[in-house]
């Protein structure tokens, strides 16, 4: 005797219990069998099963069918292999029971049969399926149907897999033996098979090319890598620019020879014995892959880490659920941080960690900055004043000056804060932070010049003091205005840029240095003159070839890590995310409102199953992560149009409702009212269409999957397809994939890059010829580096116009002495380039903050050029080489201490901050421009000037001539 289990699956041989129409059988009871077995056809039209074994195979097989029928050939071919085991009238010859136990004397209870198959069959029905995805999971069928990996899975391990005693599908043990000849008294089973790119007898189509590889033609292939730009195997930029210095030094060398013989002028898997399924309690995988990290290959046993994802559900324009959802994570983090185990290593973060992270570093860098500013204070209190000895410190000292100075500073900081404030324009961190600092370099050298020109000047007989003032702005106050106005202009035109973070900067950053020059020249007066020595030009020139050869070797992006402090727990989550885990960030390719999915049409535009378009959103998915070291996607996407067409089929248990109340009944309800929603009819079979397809699919949305039917929609895509208009539409949705391990900068710029060039070839496939919607690509790690996208236009762009900016106010403001602002534009241009040479070697990469820095740099420049050329221009002293040195004499040492001394000790200071940040962006940048902009300001500029300076103006020569004769300050003129 055999329990009923037992009896639903053994064999009755030569039993007649279900048979076709002509039988007089009822319709249903055929029309299971057809169902089913679809080619358990006969010449006597005699089955060996009944109709509960049908039914007890339909249930076994429910979870197979809704993987593996997207693929009819592979469904075909696997039906095949159970409906001959189960219903054969020739079991006989390939079935046989080897295992009893006795119930009585005369019955039996089977416990093992050998199923003799042939290897050729079992190749075939593994070469059909073996392509066949599940798209909610993202991964291949077999990886959920054979006990391991897809990558592991053969023919017969996944068959020996199917009839497992242990796997809990089979009521007793079938040993699956295989050959291709008779054996043992046996013929082994080999029936007809379909390959996958072949059409059903039915009418089905062949499988897709996601599901079949041998549908997709040739592999695509990556585009060739450009080869580097070499001459002679070395770095064509380092060639061309070694050339061009060698030649420059000929020709240099060579016209200074000349010239100085001529006028004599200055020197210049789970793999357990049970193999089984990831399958987790709800019903749906559990990836091993996704879930665990830190093993080699597929050895999953041997995992070193676990990866846990909470998912937060996110409110766009809710604050109050938003603040709930905040509070949750501040908690968690709290708990994560407090957490204590010895045998645990935990690395954690959230979506609020980076945003606080910086913000605690902020504040903690606060102590650095105000001790940055108390150093700027002491040094220009004690350089503004005429210091005799340590008892006259403090009356010597300029303290109110430096105090003064200081309030100017933060007056037109505030002032600039407040107008745009109260204009709604928002604060960022970099303005708090940088603009300070720039307005203090720039406010600090007007000073400067200011003070010790009054405390050089000599009061003229019978000059009243205010006379005197007026007198003194008159000489310094236009070098002031140019200087002044050349950065206002710059940085208002760095506002066209399209980066936030340049914009808002430039825009506070113009007004707060103009609010600064206003405030400056109605309160100081000074001059100091100290002479400055100049090196050779040749030196510049080869910074200059050497900056030029690198500027293209300039990393772009900024690691994550530099914007965390030293001790900070996301600084571990961000090493071990790199150490241990196999799968990147997910990307979601989004599909705009507008969409059709209710046509054949607009669904084939998407799906990716029987009868999809070559071109479809799955499919073009799908051939980019074929080339995943190249597009950066290494995963089908997880698409629920297919799994809703898998569903709702007529042969799924997935699908059903309550026949009283319409009302959706879940698979595992058993329930006599549940019917199914589609019937088993040539029509039923078909994808569903309008009013059809809107009225199942909230159902697919809200049903949670389970052991039953693992296609149920809730888990995963309940947020991923906007119904609208009371569900009787489509608007929005999303199919998710995952991008391949992303460690640099540069990986993750490329897989930004790649994802919009993929969704740019989605668009224009799915899309009418007049659409209004499109498809875009979306990953957590976007808001970080789309900027980066343009970064290299935005540099050009916004450097390009303040050199712009800056050479024509120099231009109108030196009296339209062009050649006098090319000289000033040129030389900032070599610190810009000087200073992407200073970049690359150290290790300093091009993004928001360091461009940011860049065009202070060209607003800080100006300081230290334009006031050497203006009082070059003016200068009626003969000679060039006589003019430079009474330019640099007159301004250089206002401009030393007046920028380069006051930077310097504040900028040290940048060097002990627990930032990372400050430490490359700010320390290092900050000190590369104070010392190229000096570098170049009075040793380079004034050498410069003396050999291709404007020559002398006659009209300022006659005019300084009839202003000075007679007075004390006659030997000026000579």
């Amino acid at each position: 005797m055999m329990s009923s289990a037992q009896e639903d699956l053994v064999p009755k041989k030569k039993s007649t219990s279900v048979v076709w129409d002509d039988f007089g059988y009822r319709k249903d009871d055929v029309s299971q069998s057809q169902e089913l077995c679809p080619g358990l056809v006969y010449g006597d039209n005699e089955v060996c099963c009944d109709t509960q074994q049908l039914r007890t195979l339909k249930n076994n097989i429910q979870l197979p069918l809704q993987y593996l029928s997207r693929c009819p050939a592979c469904f075909f071919n696997f039906m095949t292999l159970f409906c001959e085991l189960t219903c054969s009238p020739r079991q006989s010859d390939f079935v046989n029971s080897t295992k009893f136990t006795e119930f009585n004397k005369t019955e039996s209870n089977v416990d093992e049969v050998s199923y003799y198959i042939t290897q050729t069959f079992a190749n075939a029905m593994y070469n059909a399926c073996k392509d066949v995805q599940a798209p909610s999971t993202n991964i291949k069928a077999l990886s959920l149907l054979c006990g391991r990996d897809a990558s592991e899975c053969t023919p017969n391990n996944w068959i020996q897999y199917l009839f497992d005693i242990h796997n809990g599908q089979v009521p007793f043990a079938i040993d699956p033996q295989f050959s291709d000849v008779p054996t043992a008294g046996m013929t082994p089973m080999n029936n007809v098979t379909f390959n996958c790119t072949q059409s059903l007898e039915d009418g089905s189509g062949p499988c897709s090319c996601q599901d079949c590889t041998g549908a997709c033609g040739p592999t695509p292939v990556a585009p060739p890598i450009l080869p580097p730009w070499t001459i002679l195997g070395q770095d064509a930029m380092t060639v061309i620019m070694w050339c061009s210095y060698v030649g420059f030094l000929i020709v240099f060398f060579g016209v200074v020879l000349a010239a100085w013989c001529y006028s004599s002028p200055m020197a210049l898997d789970d793999t357990s014995t049970l193999h089984d399924p990831c399958m987790g309690t709800f019903g749906g995988p559990v990836f091993p892959w996704l879930a665990l990290g830190g093993y080699e290959g597929t050895d999953y046993n041997n995992a070193t880490a676990l990866v846990i994802t909470f998912p937060v559900t996110n409110y766009l324009n809710d604050t109050e659920k938003l603040g709930k959802a905040l509070a949750w994570e501040k908690v968690f983090i709290d708990f994560v941080k407090n957490y204590d185990n010895p045998n645990l290593t935990i690395s954690f973060s959230s979506e609020r960690s980076i945003e606080d992270e910086i913000d605690r570093e902020s504040d903690s860098d606060v102590t650095t900055i105000v001790i940055s500013y108390v150093i700027m204070f002491v040094y220009i209190s004690l350089a503004l004043g005429h210091i005799n000895s340590f008892r006259t410190l403090l009356v010597d000292s300029k303290i109110s000056l430096g105090i003064a100075g200081i309030l100017i500073v933060l007056s037109s900081v505030a002032c600039s804060l407040g107008i745009f404030s109260y204009v709604g324009i928002p604060l960022t961190l970099i303005v708090i932070e940088v603009i300070p600092f720039l307005v203090l370099a720039v406010g600090v050298d007007n000073i400067f010049i200011i003070v010790q020109t009054y405390q050089r000047d000599e009061r003229m007989p019978e000059e009243e003091l205010h006379q005197q003032i007026g007198r003194i702005l008159g000489e310094v106050a236009p070098s002031m205005f140019l200087s002044s106005l050349s950065e206002t202009v710059a940085f208002f035109l760095g506002a066209l840029s399209s980066m936030p973070a340049v914009r808002t900067f430039s825009l506070f950053a113009g007004l707060a240095v103009f609010i600064d020059f206003l405030l400056q020249i109605s309160c100081f007066v000074s001059l100091l003159g100290l002479d400055i020595k100049r090196q050779e030009v040749a030196v510049f020139v080869g910074m200059l070839s050497f900056s030029i050869a690198v500027v293209n070797k300039v990393e772009i992006g900024l690691d994550q890590r530099l914007s965390m402090p030293d001790d900070s727990y996301v600084l571990d989550y961000f090493g071990n995310l790199s150490e241990y885990l196999h799968t990147g960030a997910p990307v979601y390719f989004v599909v705009e409102d507008g969409h059709d999915y209710k046509t054949s049409e607009g669904q084939n535009a998407v799906c990716g199953g029987v009868g999809c378009n070559n071109n479809s959103l799955v499919q073009q998915i799908y051939t980019a992560s074929l080339l995943n070291n190249y597009t950066k996607i290494s995963n089908v996407p997880s698409s629920w149009l297919d799994d809703y067409f898998d569903w709702v089929k007529p042969q799924s248990s997935c699908c059903r409702y309550f026949n009283t109340t319409g009302a959706f009944c879940n698979a595992s309800v058993e329930d006599k009212t549940c019917v199914h929603c589609r019937h088993m009819t040539p029509s039923g079979k078909q994808r569903p269409h309008g009013t059809e397809f809107m009225h199942f699919l909230p159902m697919f949305l809200s049903d949670n999957p389970n052991i039953k039917c693992g296609k149920g929609g809730h888990a995963a895509y309940s947020t991923a397809v906007d119904l609208k208009e009371n569900y009787t539409d489509v608007g929005a949705t999303y199919f998710m994939s995952y991008h391949t391990i992303l460690k640099t900068s540069s990986d993750f710029i490329d897989a930004l890059k790649m994802a919009r060039e993929l969704t740019d070839n989605i668009t224009q496939a799915i899309g009418p010829q007049n659409k209004t919607y499109s498809v875009f690509p979306y990953s957590v790690f976007y808001v970080f580096y789309e900027q980066y996208l343009t970064i290299i236009y935005d540099t050009a762009f916004n450097l390009g116009v303040s050199l712009a900016a800056i050479f024509v106010v120099s231009t109108v403001l030196l009296g339209f002495e062009l050649w006098s602002a090319v000289l000033v534009s040129f030389t900032i241009a070599m610190i810009l380039v000087n200073m992407f040479g200073v970049m690359w070697l150290w290790d300093i990469s091009l993004n928001a903050v360091s461009l940011v820095n860049l065009v202070m740099c060209c607003g800080i420049s100006v300081e230290f050029c334009s006031h050497i050329v203006r009082a070059f221009s003016v200068s009626t002293r003969s000679s060039r080489a006589e003019r430079a040195e009474e330019a640099l004499a007159h301004m250089g040492s206002s401009v030393f201490s007046g920028i380069t001394l006051t930077k310097f000790g504040g900028i040290l200071i940048l060097a002990l901050s627990k930032s990372q940040i400050f430490q490359i962006f700010y320390f290092r940048m900050y000190l590369s421009i104070v010392l190229l902009g000096a570098a170049h300001g009075l040793i380079f500029l004034p050498v410069l000037l003396s050999y291709a300076g404007p020559s002398v103006n006659k009209a300022k020569v006659m005019a300084a001539h009839d202003r000075l004769v007679g007075t004390e300050r006659e030997r000026l003129i000579y």
